[in-house]
């Protein structure tokens, strides 16, 4: 009579269990279609706690993450759901090229930024030999973030084209 007891306490509490994990992805999607991705970010972390495997949760973590943006996290999340999925693999793929899309308009960004510091930097007029020096080793470190940059943005859109490509 214990062991049913036992049995019938553990199944009802898989149950209970599945239908909570269900509330809180049911309550996920809806704060994301909020836009309230901080909040759903949240939720999905606690469902793929419980179900990392399961291909629904990894995705919309993913794109939670690429609302955010945290492109870096949304990148490896929909490499897992990749991995998790055959049939929606064309969906995943065209997330992956959005991603990337995205990484490559925010160091553009970035370029735009750093080209006005380069600006300022190469103004010398009336300096002393030390503020130059210390002007041109501002203008030499910001260089090799603007080359760091471009090279990122490269890599960034050949990487876009990549899954736009496997998306067909």
């Amino acid at each position: 009579m214990r062991c049913i007891l036992l049995v019938i306490a553990t199944g009802w509490t898989f149950v209970a269990g599945a239908q909570s994990l269900k509330r809180v992805a049911a309550d996920a999607h809806a704060a994301y279609n909020e836009e309230a991705y901080l909040k759903a970010d949240s939720l999905y972390g606690m469902v793929r706690s419980q179900a990392p495997e399961h291909f629904a949760y990894t995705y919309n973590t993913a794109l939670t993450k690429y609302r955010l943006p945290q492109l870096d996290s949304a990148e490896v999340l929909f490499a897992l759901a990749l991995a998790q999925t055959d049939s929606m693999q064309a969906a995943v793929h065209y997330n992956l090229g959005n991603n990337a899309l995205m990484d490559w308009v925010l160091q553009d960004l970035e370029l735009e930024h750093v080209a006005v510091l380069l600006e300022e930097a190469s103004a010398s007029e009336g300096l002393s030999v030390q503020e130059r020096l210390t002007r041109f080793l501002e203008k030499d470190s910001l260089l090799v973030v603007q080359q760091t940059l471009l090279d990122g943005k490269e890599a960034a859109l050949d990487r876009a084209i990549d899954h736009y490509k496997s998306t067909l």
